[in-house]
């Protein structure tokens, strides 16, 4: 667990707050989820698989955007959250696109 979160540049934390940084990410993903479910509708995967969708394009686009090694603005962490957010959706919308191409 440590080196996953190393590896998404995130610093090395104590247990406790390793735990607080789980719930939030928990509790955001199912929220997300939850949006983004109202907003699909149909082409959606219900709240679960939606948030689950949305951390792993989160941690994919985390993980290209630092092996191509880009940086924009100043603080690293904005600019993680920034894409993070974006490739998370952006994988969302693909898998909704490509559910309703499938069916």
């Amino acid at each position: 667990m440590r080196s996953l979160l190393q590896l998404l540049g995130l610093p090395n934390l104590p247990a406790p707050e390793l735990a607080v940084l789980v719930g939030l990410v928990a509790v955001g993903a199912l929220l997300l989820g939850w949006i983004a479910d109202i907003i699909l509708h149909e082409a959606g995967f219900g709240v679960i698989l939606n948030g689950v969708i949305i951390i792993v394009g989160a941690m994919l686009g985390v993980m290209l955007w630092q092996r191509l090694g880009l940086l924009v603005g100043s603080n690293q962490y904005f600019t993680a959250a920034i894409i993070a957010a974006t490739s998370g959706i952006v994988l969302l919308i693909s898998c909704g696109v490509g559910k309703r191409l499938v069916a």
